[in-house]
């Protein structure tokens, strides 16, 4: 059960770093055009990274932390 709650953290480690960029680039200054390519590209991979967070809750069944505390102990 470890290696589920290992594969949450990563893609929300990956998820916070797209939302960190998405908040950079939305405070920058540079040039409109390409800003707003980086912007889109940003955008395509939060949603694919919440995507992938469903699907693997799917195919988990949703295992929280409670559950992986207490299938630890047995």
């Amino acid at each position: 059960m470890r290696i589920v709650q290992i594969v949450l953290m990563q893609l929300g480690i990956d998820k916070l770093i797209q939302e960190e960029n998405l908040q950079r680039l939305v405070n920058s200054k540079d040039d409109t055009n390409p800003t707003t390519l980086k912007i889109k590209e940003c955008l395509k991979e939060l949603v694919m990274i919440d995507s992938m967070i469903k699907k693997w809750n799917d195919y988990t069944g949703g295992v929280t932390n409670a559950s992986v505390d207490n299938n630890s102990e047995n």
